[in-house]
Parts: C-alpha cells; structure tokens; sequence
C-alpha cells in the first residue's frame, strides 16, 4: 500500500525503496509459490499471483523510466519468466475454475512487456501502441508510465512531422501523440526546443505545418 501511495503522490525514490524491500522479502516466481505451498517454514514471505504480476510490472516499467539497459534486460527477463512460470501452471489445470482470476494474475506483466517493446520500436513509427497501453494502463502502472510520456513524444515527433506533411491539424495532433486535449498540445509545440510552425486556416484550424518545422529543426 505505501508503495502505491508514493506512486500516486509522484514520489519515485520513496516507490523505489519500498519495492526493494518488497523484492527482498518475496520469491519471484510469480506468485505460483503461494498456489502450490503452504509452508511457513520458507525464509522468504509468500505472494499472490496478483501482487506478484503487479510489482514486478512496477519494476519493469521502473526501469524504463529510469533508461538504463542492464536494468531494463534484466527486469524483463524476470517478467518473461513469471509469464512463462504462470501459463505453466495454466496448462497443469486447463479447466481451472478460476480461469479469469489466473487471467488477471498476468495482465499487469503483459502490459509492461508491450510497453516496453512500443518504446523499443518508437522509431519504427509505434508510438500509438505506447499511447492506446498508456490509456488502458493496470493497476497503478499509468502513475510510472506518465515519466516516460514526455520521452515517447519527444522521440516521435520528428516522426509526426515526417509521416503527416504538408500540416497536419492540431486537433489531430491531439490524438496521435494522446495529449489530454487542445491546450495541452499547444503547450508542448510551443516549447523552444520542439521549433514548431504554426499557422492558422481562414476557418480558424490551428494547424502544425510539419515542412516548416523540419526545416526549423535541421
């Protein structure tokens, strides 16, 4: 729960310590430990499938955030075998009456997994697919996805400018990089860095005029 807490309050270090805590305490195994043992005589706590799912996306998306590959290959890693270690433990009881409660045991891992690949193929134009995982985000992990939102649009946008000439609304613009709305767009284009041209039609449409703005950039 605190570390939940210090994702809301947008508090990394404090979420940080607790799941190092939380990942000294328990096996990560996907939670399968508790599904399978009920000794109390393992030296470390025991988790439900669910929290396991949970934090160990945390941890992915943690690592994204923080940028570094080390982290990131080796938190992916563990999320590949938790996913691996649960569709195991599926196909041991395929007529599981609990089929939907297994289901959600694994949804905030998969999520990560996806968001982490959208990231690794933003140049491969599939920065919507971070935008659509950004909107449908489980649990809590949309607290640790809002740091990486800036660095998806900044990557993309020489992309936009590319693929959308000779301009391209700001309305639509909205919806390709998934800002909250009109202002929000406006904000960012406006930023010096981003060097954007912006016109406005005889019917009052703002609009991004991405051949100016690559020439701005170059």
């Amino acid at each position: 729960t605190h570390a939940r807490i210090a994702l809301e309050h947008g508090d990394l270090n404090e979420f940080n310590q607790c799941q190092t805590v939380i990942k000294s305490l328990v096996q990560d195994d996907g939670g399968i430990s508790s599904l399978t043992s009920s000794s109390s005589s393992s030296k470390s706590l025991q988790q439900s499938a669910r929290s396991a799912d949970e934090f160990g996306a945390y941890r992915l998306l943690y690592a994204l955030v923080q940028n570094e590959r080390r982290d990131i290959n080796n938190e992916m890693a563990s999320t590949m075998t938790r996913l691996r270690n649960s569709e195991r433990q599926k196909s041991k009881s395929p007529s599981s009456p609990n089929k939907r409660t297994e289901e959600e045991s694994t949804i905030a891992s998969i999520h990560a997994v996806q968001v982490a690949q959208a990231i690794a193929t933003i140049h491969h134009c599939n920065y919507s697919a971070f935008f659509r995982l950004y909107a449908d985000a489980p649990y809590h992990s949309c607290y640790l996805m809002d740091y990486l939102v800036q660095r998806v649009r900044l990557t993309a946008f020489p992309i936009v400018i590319a693929s959308y000439r000779p301009t391209i609304a700001v309305d639509q613009f909205v919806k390709v990089l998934g800002f909250l709305d009109f202002d929000e767009a406006m904000s960012f284009l406006k930023q010096d860095d981003i060097r954007a041209e912006l016109v406005q039609e005889k019917d009052g449409v703002y609009c991004l005029d991405c051949k100016a703005t690559h020439l701005n950039r170059l």
